[in-house]
């Protein structure tokens, strides 16, 4: 498979690892807000929020408390943010089992469920309108009108996102953060070459804004110029340094071009966040570490994510991918039946299981699972069942 295909194929598989959040604030559980009066629970509950913006732990306590009175719409805009920052999350405060995702399928099933690249994109906005708005710099209808941007691009309504931040952005000339949402509605909406020249409008009046110099790198690779791309995101880098997912995005472009050492240098910084693209830097790092031989590095890497999710499918799936590669077949066999256990309908486990056992000449195992995976469409295992099994049973 070639490299891009590989990168962008763990990232796929992985866009719902997205989970970390501080671990050093102080946390109340529910019950600890039931003590107080309405108004006294949720200014304490609005505190516990803005103060740790990346945890969705505070973000599903104010849903729940919200859900109790009767606020069902103020409830499901936190639990979208709260699966945006963790899908995980939501599968420990909620009893959907393995389907976390859920809460944000229901808002379009015909979209199956939002992208999550662009929920964490989504994710700095809402926080910066939400600072604002509770520190009195921007006024309420500003505030709500661009939140229901944010929400129709959550549910990949981008038409009519496109046409309310277009006319929020006419009443309200030169606000960075309502130009920078109507960049993002053009972008995806396809109008790409509006959206670049309104960003370069922006810069040339702000040129130190970091965040219109990374959705000018999005607009350049979806182009192709990934030259240009490149330039914008460091450039957006250089003016904030914790913008992690701009390093995230810097490892992906390095990985994609077989620079594995910088690659994971970015993926570094990336983990000095500790937010909401930890787990996903750290699968990617334990890749990068894979293709530069690093065998042992790749599976720490994988046994520190397995040790903050250990009932992950996928992570079970990965680690067995790395003793499959080794050699090391009994091992990969049992971390793929883990992985299977956890999620009944995974061709591409059942797929690799079935090869380690043909690896270790156990034929007629290995053809059953094999015939199990093609059961479930996986192409490569139609193709080896027709090839191989079918002519050897």
């Amino acid at each position: 498979m070639p490299m891009r295909a590989l990168f962008i194929f763990l990232l796929l598989q992985t866009c719902a690892l997205t989970d970390s959040w501080s671990q050093d604030f102080e946390f109340h559980d529910l019950q600890h807000y039931l003590y107080y009066d309405y108004e006294t629970a949720m200014q304490q509950l609005d505190h516990d929020v803005m103060d740790n913006p990346t945890s969705p732990i505070h973000l599903i306590n104010r849903a729940k408390y919200l859900q109790m009175h009767g606020q069902t719409a103020d409830a499901e805009r936190d639990l979208k943010r709260a699966a945006a920052l963790s899908p995980f999350m939501i599968d420990l405060y909620f009893e959907e089992g393995r389907d976390a995702r859920r809460h944000l399928i229901e808002i379009q099933p015909e979209k199956a469920m939002i992208t999550l690249d662009l929920a964490r994109r989504l994710l700095f906005y809402s926080d910066y309108l939400e600072y604002y708005y509770a520190h009195n710099q921007i006024g309420y209808t500003y505030f709500s009108e661009l939140s229901e941007v944010i929400d129709l691009l959550l549910r990949h309504d981008f038409p009519r996102a496109l046409t309310m931040s277009e006319q929020i952005n006419d009443k309200n000339k030169g606000n960075s953060i309502g130009q920078l949402l109507y960049a993002i509605a053009l972008i995806e909406n396809d109008l790409l070459d509006k959206a670049r020249d309104l960003l370069e409008q922006i810069l040339f009046n702000e040129p130190e804004l970091p965040h219109a110099w990374y959705n000018l790198s999005t607009i350049e690779a979806k182009v192709g110029a990934i030259e240009e791309a490149k330039i914008a995101l460091e450039k957006a880098i250089r003016l904030d340094s914790s913008f992690s997912k701009a390093h995230f995005d810097h490892a992906q472009f390095y990985g994609e071009i077989g620079e594995y050492e910088k690659a994971i240098t970015s993926y570094n910084k990336v983990l000095t966040q500790n937010d909401n693209l930890y787990i996903e830097a750290l699968v990617n790092r334990g890749l990068a570490k894979k293709m530069l031989g690093d065998f042992q590095g790749a599976l720490s890497d994988i046994n520190l994510a397995m040790e903050i999710h250990p009932d992950e499918a996928i992570l079970f799936k990965n680690r067995a991918n790395l003793y499959l590669i080794e050699g090391e077949y009994k091992s990969a066999i049992e971390d793929y039946k883990k992985a299977i256990q956890l999620d009944g309908n995974f061709p591409e486990a059942i797929y690799n299981k079935a090869i380690a056992h043909l690896l270790q000449y156990e034929f007629e195992q290995g053809c059953i699972d094999m015939q199990r995976a093609a059961q479930l469409g996986y192409e490569p295992a139609l193709e080896k069942d027709a090839s191989f099994c079918h002519l050897r049973f």
